[in-house]
């Protein structure tokens, strides 16, 4: 996060075909036309003022759970060309979830509608880490229209837990083609949310455990030496 204690920031929904696969083009929903949407990164005690407009053709909203602030006034839903305002302050450190919370708020999620905020603790994080990522975790319910041979949405599949990719960062399979690049010795930090928007994310790594797991982010919540650490839909982990 920059040292500035005011952080101001304006998020356009869209509707935009994205690749949640190799050569599987889909028609998701999004915060700034990309699933998931860019990470914010904020530091404890910051001052955040949000604009969020709605350039897509139906109506949608937002949800901070890094925020604590009237719910029926930030998070309401919005209609097409219209924006909405607001401001929070940063009070409580971890790795956060941000996500449409319009109804059926599960199909909103299901089509990409999230991204994760990053709440710096004031002091830091006590230790230097070479390298940091931001994993995002969320799944796709979609099938294939017979008439016109266009994968969309399948409502029954979500409803049944029947998910069709399970992915980081909207796109199946892509850190096998292309690895997170570390060296021997590297102190890495991770920041893990889980979109769902039904299924948990045991997070481990093959060959390797955790000095530390900060429980929704907050270093207050640490334990030591952890092999795997289950984050429910909805939440986050550093």
């Amino acid at each position: 996060a920059s040292d500035a204690r005011v952080k101001e920031f304006i998020i356009p929904i869209t509707h935009d075909t994205i690749e949640i696969s190799n050569g599987v083009r889909y028609e998701g929903w999004t915060f700034g036309g990309t699933v998931p949407g860019p990470t914010i990164r904020v530091r404890e005690g910051d001052l955040v003022r949000i604009k969020v407009v709605n350039e897509s053709p139906m109506a949608h909203s937002i949800d901070f759970h890094s925020a604590r602030i009237p719910a029926n006034v930030a998070y309401r839903t919005f209609a097409p060309g219209d924006s909405i305002s607001f401001e929070f302050t940063a009070g409580d450190p971890g790795a956060y979830l941000v996500h449409c919370g319009t109804p059926p708020i599960t199909m909103h999620i299901m089509q990409g509608m999230y991204f994760a905020i990053i709440v710096d603790p004031k002091n830091g994080w006590g230790t230097r880490a070479d390298k940091e990522f931001v994993l995002v975790q969320s799944e796709f319910y979609t099938k294939t229209d017979s008439a016109t041979g266009h994968l969309m949405p399948d409502w029954k599949g979500a409803v049944a837990k029947q998910r069709t990719q399970v992915v980081f960062k909207g796109r199946a399979f892509q850190y096998k083609e292309t690895p997170l690049q570390v060296e021997v010795g590297d102190r890495v930090r991770m920041f893990v949310v889980n979109a769902g928007p039904t299924f948990r994310s045991d997070f481990h790594v093959v060959g390797a455990g955790f000095d530390r797991v900060y429980a929704d982010g907050n270093p207050e919540h640490v334990l030591e030496k952890v092999q795997t650490y289950s984050v429910p839909a909805g939440g986050g982990m550093v």
